[in-house]
């Protein structure tokens, strides 16, 4: 997993403190998706309180 996807993770864990999968993926790595030409990155997460969240970082190269 690289950098950004790991700041990320823990970025959300800083703020919701717990954070769970989205649907049915089983772990957080599966929990990313490319966007704007692969130079960003979409985190979606879950929390205890079963909303829904997501984060936006930058791929810096």
């Amino acid at each position: 997993m690289n950098k950004t996807k790991l700041e990320l993770i823990r970025e959300a864990r800083k703020t919701y403190k717990q954070i769970y999968p989205c649907g049915a993926r089983s772990s957080l790595a599966e929990c990313f998706t490319a966007a704007d030409n692969g130079r960003k990155v979409v985190f979606w997460f879950n929390t205890s309180d079963n909303n829904t969240h997501v984060l936006i970082g930058e791929i810096n190269s």
